[in-house]
């Protein structure tokens, strides 16, 4: 019986007994130039934190143009679309976008199941298994929603630095691309991509954005993309799975502690060393070094001198300089992907009473990306595929939440 470890709740108070709280207050809001115009790296404490952000010299900048950079799928690997491609009507969707996602969803489900866990989730015994580890943890959150130290608990500023800390990273990314300041080839390469305009491509991306979903959920599911009476009876069964529902504070401290366990892990995979080890302070300074490295780069791009400059004014020098460029979906749009959408014509065509949510994809992917990093973060995944030796309550707690 695999069953959340009642261990895990003692990790987890002490995990958030690690975190270090932001500097005291103190300093104002300083403008760019410091910040960009010196050019060795070296940087002041950062400011005191306001209610939003956090407050790091610059930070409106590498936010703004991360939300740029994602709103136009970049940065990424060239479109290089086949034109012959256009010439190949796709299939249909019949299902609405919410109903395809369910179906998605659950084969995602059914995947992390196998792999985390061991279990499949289309065998009923093994199901039933399932449900019953999430009752374990259900019972789990319970506990830690009455501890006062984790009703207190608040992640905020680590989650906020790296957030930022994202944005500059994708900033460094594109700066390694023609993004910012494309010759003239490569724009038209952006603006006509396989030789025709991207207003062209825009129906047939979104056509594959419709498909998607479905094409997803029989990979996951190990589905050739015609067999719809496969893909049927794994709905049957996976509709079928059964899961506690979580009260608002259970679901409260699943997502604190969920998003405070992705901060570390981004910080940890991006700056290096552990992040609650070398303090909060430390961690910021890394961040604003790593931000006037990419503004400065920015700025020498786009030839804009920023020296002297309020972040205000200086992003919306930036903004006016940049390409004028359409959404790029070159990770969507591929040779595999258009194959996959031609074979999946019977899937398109079904018109199933599919729900548009299902407990299960909620509350289990909660609890299999909560499981995740609780093993990034804590070390061990926090499901035992046995009972440990000492105060074990599976079977106890499973019994009684049914």
């Amino acid at each position: 019986m695999v069953c959340f470890c009642h261990a895990s709740v003692g990790k987890i108070e002490q995990f958030v007994s690690q975190f270090s709280p932001p500097p005291a207050a103190g300093g104002g809001s300083a403008g760019v130039s410091a910040s960009v115009s010196a050019g060795n790296g070296v940087t002041a404490p950062p400011p005191t934190l306001p209610l939003v952000g956090t407050g790091l010299r610059g930070e409106n900048i590498a936010k703004t143009l991360w939300q740029w950079l994602g709103t136009r799928e970049l940065p990424g690997p060239a479109f290089t679309p086949d034109p012959q491609w256009l010439r190949t009507p796709l299939p249909q969707m019949q299902m609405t976008p919410l109903q395809g996602g369910t179906v998605s969803l659950l084969g995602q489900l059914r995947a992390q199941a196998q792999s985390q866990l061991g279990l499949d989730l289309l065998h009923p015994a093994q199901a039933k298994a399932f449900s019953a580890a999430l009752a374990t943890m259900k019972a789990r959150l319970a506990t830690l929603a009455r501890n006062p130290a984790l009703t207190r608990f608040s992640p905020t500023p680590w989650v906020r630095l790296a957030t930022l800390n994202d944005a500059v990273t994708a900033v460094h990314s594109a700066l390694s691309s023609p993004v910012f300041a494309p010759s003239p080839a490569q724009l038209d390469q952006f603006a006509n991509p396989g030789g025709q305009p991207m207003a062209v491509w825009e129906p047939f991306a979104q056509r594959l954005r419709e498909l998607a979903p479905m094409i997803a959920a029989t990979r996951q599911l190990g589905i050739a993309p015609g067999d719809t009476e496969q893909l049927a009876a794994a709905m049957h069964s996976l509709t079928q799975v059964k899961v506690p529902s979580l009260t608002a504070e259970e679901t409260s401290v699943m997502n604190t502690l969920s998003s405070a366990m992705s901060a570390v892990k981004r910080l940890t995979a991006s700056l290096g060393g552990n992040p609650l080890q070398q303090g909060y302070a430390a961690v910021a300074a890394k961040v604003q070094t790593s931000l006037n490295q990419a503004l400065r780069q920015v700025s020498e791009q786009l030839g804009v001198k920023l020296a002297g400059m309020t972040p205000e004014t200086a992003l919306a020098e930036i903004m006016q300089r940049l390409p004028a460029l359409s959404p790029q979906p070159s990770r969507l749009v591929t040779a595999g992907s258009v194959k996959a959408a031609l074979e999946a014509k019977a899937m398109a065509a079904l018109q199933w009473q599919v729900p548009e949510t299902h407990p299960a994809a909620g509350t289990g992917l909660l609890a299999m990306s909560f499981a995740e990093r609780m093993q990034t973060a804590l070390g061990g995944s926090p499901f035992l595929a046995r009972h440990c030796t000492e105060g074990c309550d599976a079977e106890l707690l499973a019994s009684a939440l049914g």
